[in-house]
């Protein structure tokens, strides 16, 4: 038996409209892998997309940026793609 691979589909929204609505539907017709889902989010603001991705079954990571050019993001992914073992991001 062998293990899924796990892909981050980084979402730079976090806005629930069609083209999110197209990924949750593509998320649920790919069984082969693991999906992790990631929004950049300000602090204290509500994810409609990372809350209806979760609802759906998947996990989701939400990445805190203070401000517009926070450097701080990559390393927030680097962390994420060494915490969860990510094979691909998208």
């Amino acid at each position: 038996m062998s293990v899924k691979k796990t892909i981050l589909h980084l979402v730079g929204s976090d806005f629930l409209g069609s083209p999110e609505r197209l990924i949750v539907g593509q998320l649920n017709n790919i069984s082969d892998f693991n999906f992790i889902t990631a929004s950049f989010n300000r602090v204290n603001t509500k994810s409609d997309f990372l809350d209806h991705v979760q609802s759906e079954g998947f996990r989701t990571v939400s990445i805190r940026e203070n401000h517009l050019f926070d450097f701080r993001i990559p390393f927030r992914i680097k962390k994420l793609i060494d915490d969860f073992d990510i094979k691909l991001m998208l």
